[in-house]
């Protein structure tokens, strides 16, 4: 399932709204020959005849976007976590063995992730790798759905691979267990996801967070003519259903969490980032929220700094970079990395710098 953002309704009936969460429990029946994972924990599983039912449960609320059922030739390798966590993957049977490298580095991206955001919020988790083309890679809660072709190909650079498992992972957290209460509220869930995809590939020496942010500075103004401010998304193109995963709510937002972290300084940002995660847990939550309580944790009034940052039309100038300046000569599409591809990929696969595959 790829649901995101209004698409479950399809599939069961639901108020297709992320604010409004609430506990699942599937059954799924399936020729006995099949596999069925679901988000959450297996329950019980009834055979009869050819058929089998299967039961998962959520132990947490979920937004219908979120919700991930697979029923194929499945292997489901399993490992532990931090803590204990349980760990279990979905894989075409015939990749498992070509894909193990990937799937092994889940419990050590689950750790660096507690470390940047407090302890992981659900009771499970695993990378669904799908046989299909769905155009981009998505959250699904404790079930991240990703494209088979993003681990096949030779044309990415393995350690932008896991900044990208990295950025759906820090989903789990920052929209996943916090919600956005309005759409326009999204810049919270990818600029967070964002951040710690870029701060992932920083810390392991891959690609400065400093440089990624000078690029997505140069290009902001032109992301906000195209798609609107972060908090105030522009409306669809003609033509278009969905017009809000646009570069600026991806590096753009990031972007206004870089100068939130340089205008409070690193200390008191991290600590934002471990009470928003643990006030909002299982909950909705609001821009307006995070500007609270930004201001609550730094101690002053942020909202006439962050305000601008939000909603303006004009990227502000970035605290402690005066040289920082736009550059007309950018695009809104950023440098592509090898083998982006159409759809939301010219965001999640594309980069405000240049990089070569190794």
């Amino acid at each position: 399932m790829a649901n995101q953002a209004n698409a479950a309704h399809r599939v069961f009936p639901c108020n297709d709204h992320p604010a409004d969460k609430a506990r699942f429990t599937f059954r799924i029946t399936a020729p006995k020959s099949l596999t069925v994972v679901a988000g959450g924990l297996p329950g019980q599983r009834v055979r009869k005849g050819s058929r089998t039912t299967w039961t998962y449960r959520l132990a947490h609320p979920m937004a219908t976007e979120l919700a991930q059922i697979s029923i194929g030739r499945s292997a489901v390798p399993r490992r532990t976590g931090p803590h204990g966590l349980p760990v279990r993957d979905v894989v075409p049977t015939a990749d498992r063995a070509r894909l193990e490298k990937w799937l092994a580095r889940t419990p050590g991206q689950l750790a660096w992730m507690e470390k940047k955001a407090g302890r992981y919020p659900f009771e499970t988790y695993g990378v669904l790798i799908a046989h299909a083309t769905t155009g981009f890679e998505l959250e699904t809660q404790t079930l991240s759905l990703f494209e088979r072709d993003l681990f096949t190909s030779d044309q990415l650079p393995r350690w932008y691979i896991e900044s990208i498992m990295v950025h759906e992972l820090a989903h789990q957290w920052f929209g996943d267990s916090v919600s956005p209460r309005r759409w326009s509220d999204l810049w919270l869930n990818e600029g967070h996801a964002t951040w710690y995809e870029a701060l992932y590939a920083d810390e392991r020496g891959k690609a400065s967070l400093e440089r990624r942010m000078r690029k997505a500075y140069a290009q902001s103004d032109a992301w906000r003519a195209e798609g609107g401010p972060p908090a105030a998304p522009a409306a669809a193109d003609p033509g278009q259903p969905i017009g809000i995963f646009r570069p600026v709510v991806y590096d753009g937002s990031a972007l206004v969490l870089y100068a939130l972290r340089q205008r409070i300084g690193r200390a008191a940002f991290e600590r934002l980032e471990r009470q928003w995660v643990l006030r909002h847990r299982d909950g909705v939550a609001s821009t307006a929220d995070f500007v609270r309580l930004a201001s609550t944790v730094a101690g002053r009034d942020l909202s006439g700094f962050l305000h601008p940052w939000l909603y303006g039309r004009k990227t502000p100038p970035m605290p402690g970079h005066p040289d920082w300046k736009q550059s007309e000569k950018e695009t809104t599409k950023g440098a592509a990395l090898p083998g982006a591809r159409a759809g939301r990929h010219a965001v999640r696969y594309s980069v405000p710098w240049a990089v070569k595959p190794g």
